[in-house]
């Protein structure tokens, strides 16, 4: 129905504490304060000059237009409202007054004492279906979709943190986990290092063992014991000759 349009994009956060208006949507929501006021605003005029509205039909738009500010309608994960509370909202307000404008965007208005002609619910919205189209609403089966309860109280709240700055860099983003993230990136340079010094260590030693031993000393090892034999050899023969 509002409209909401978020400069990078629709991203669920958990804003409990930063919302004046729909704040049970607010730990599961893509709302800055500045969307939540545009319906608080919507909501209080309505309260305030509205043709003797019922407690239950405004306990139902509360929950319809809050929707608008939950992450599961704003990123898309719920597609709309579900047909039964489409129903329990169309039959909260049967009775109240509403003004029908077909060349607004949202056709269907609650009657304000500036109204020109206002006329039960009933007699300008034929069943449940065509109130939510009219009030700006689609409606989704009942499954995917809003049945009164925010995406916070099934499913619990986001985790607190900052929203990302709309024109902060990348690289700003990198730096700042890195520098947050300094400890452990340490730690696990120095087991990397660790790890390369034992492999290659080990890998040494492996291929050492492989290499075959060196022939030069025990080929002159070798060449000594022949060079003795054939000198002891010569010695016999020249004791022979003497005698």
């Amino acid at each position: 129905r509002f409209g909401f349009s978020y400069a990078d994009g629709a991203q669920p956060f958990n804003g409990k504490g930063s919302l004046s208006f729909c704040t049970e949507f607010a730990p599961r929501t893509c709302c800055l304060p500045e969307h939540a006021d545009v319906i608080k605003k919507s909501y209080i005029s309505i309260k305030a000059k509205g043709e003797n509205l019922s407690t239950q039909c405004l306990q139902k738009t509360y929950s319809a237009w809050c929707s608008d500010c939950d992450a599961a309608i704003a990123t898309g994960h719920w597609n709309g409202i579900c047909d039964n509370f489409c129903q329990q909202w169309y039959l909260a307000c049967y009775t109240d007054l509403f003004s029908y404008d077909a060349k607004t965007p949202n056709a269907l208005a609650f009657c304000q004492s500036d109204s020109l002609v206002c006329s039960p619910l009933h007699e300008i919205a034929e069943d449940a279906k065509d109130f939510c189209a009219l009030m700006g609403y689609k409606t989704q089966g009942d499954m995917f979709c809003f049945d009164g309860k925010s995406s916070a109280s099934k499913f619990g709240p986001l985790p607190k943190e900052k929203k990302k700055s709309k024109n902060e860099p990348t690289w700003a983003i990198w730096l700042k986990w890195i520098v947050q993230n300094m400890s452990y990136i340490g730690f696990g340079l120095m087991v990397a290092s660790l790890f390369i010094c034992f492999y290659v260590t080990l890998f040494t030693g492996i291929t050492g063992l492989g290499k075959p031993a060196s022939t030069k000393k025990v080929g002159g090892k070798k060449a000594e014991d022949q060079e003795d034999v054939r000198y002891m050899r010569r010695r016999a023969l020249e004791a022979k000759k003497r005698k």
